[in-house]
C-alpha cells in the first residue's frame, strides 16, 4: 500500500517571529539577551525556528512591518519617547498582524494605563521593576510553545493566545 503523501506544510519548521519595541538601547539589549538565551533550547526542544527582531525606533519598526509577512509576538515598551505610545504601536501591529500576541512593559504604576492596554489587545502589562525581565522571558517561553502548537495543528492559521 502506498504511503500518504505528505503536504509541503507538514514537513516544514515553523518559524516563529517575535519582534522587541524598546527605544532604550540598554534595556533592548538586555531583553534581547534574555530572550536569545531561551532561542537556542526552545529550538531544539520543539524543532522549530524562533527569529527575533529588535527595534529601538518607532520609525524602524513602522518602515519595516509591512515586509514583516508575520509577527507572532510583540514586545513592546509602552513610552516611546516623543513619538507614539505602545498602544499606539500595538494598535497598529494587530492592524497588519490580527494574530500577534502583544505583551507591553512599561515602568508606569498607571492602573488606567495598564487597563487601556489590555482593552486594546495586550496581552499582558508588565511593570518594569526587578522581576520584569524573569517575567517576559517566561511569558515568552510560554507563547512560544503555544504558539509552536497552534502551527503544528493548523498549518497557515495562527491565533494569538491569552495566558490564564
Amino acid at each position: 500500500m502506498d504511503e500518504p503523501m505528505m503536504n509541503s506544510n507538514e514537513t516544514s519548521t515553523p518559524i516563529i517571529k517575535v519582534v522587541v519595541l524598546e527605544d532604550n538601547e540598554f534595556y533592548n539589549k538586555l531583553l534581547s539577551k534574555k530572550l536569545h538565551a531561551c532561542i537556542e533550547q526552545i529550538e531544539m526542544e520543539l524543532a522549530c525556528t524562533v527569529d527575533l527582531i529588535s527595534f529601538t525606533s518607532v520609525d524602524d519598526l513602522l518602515t519595516n512591518l509591512e515586509t514583516i509577512q508575520q509577527i507572532d509576538v510583540a514586545f513592546i515598551d509602552y513610552y516611546l519617547g516623543d513619538q507614539l505610545s505602545g498602544l499606539d504601536m500595538m494598535k497598529t501591529i494587530l492592524n497588519y498582524h490580527p494574530q500577534c500576541s502583544v505583551v507591553v512593559f512599561s515602568r508606569s504604576q498607571n492602573k488606567m494605563i495598564e487597563q487601556d492596554n489590555l482593552n486594546n489587545g495586550a496581552l499582558e502589562f508588565i511593570q518594569k521593576d526587578r522581576k520584569a525581565l524573569k517575567k517576559l522571558v517566561n511569558i515568552f517561553e510560554d507563547l512560544v510553545f503555544k504558539i509552536f502548537i497552534n502551527k503544528q495543528i493548523r498549518p497557515g492559521k495562527q491565533f494569538g493566545f491569552h495566558l490564564n
